[in-house]
């Protein structure tokens, strides 16, 4: 049988992990590798943190019929002209 991708990955794991450890302790590694290393082993073990995502979705059948709506209160009101058969 064949191994696949993810047995080929799993078998190196420890290794990995070894060499992220290895790079924590030395005092001689840029700092930077050491938090680099670092957070690869916290990834690992607990998960990445969430993150929050904000965005604004504008529905465009929503503002259509919003801006259709806004027209007809504004010719109820009498402050636009009837548009009768008219596209609004």
């Amino acid at each position: 049988m064949m191994a696949t991708a993810r047995d080929k990955t799993s078998a190196m794991i420890d290794g990995v992990l070894d060499v992220f450890y290895r790079i924590v302790l030395d005092d001689n590694a840029p700092a930077s590798a050491r938090v680099s290393a670092g957070r690869e082993i916290l990834d690992r073990a607990e998960g990445r943190p969430r993150q929050t995502v904000e965005a604004t979705v504008k529905d465009e059948r929503q503002s259509k019929y919003g801006e259709i709506a806004r027209k007809i209160r504004l010719e109820q009101l009498e402050l636009l002209p009837k548009s009768g058969t008219d596209e609004l």
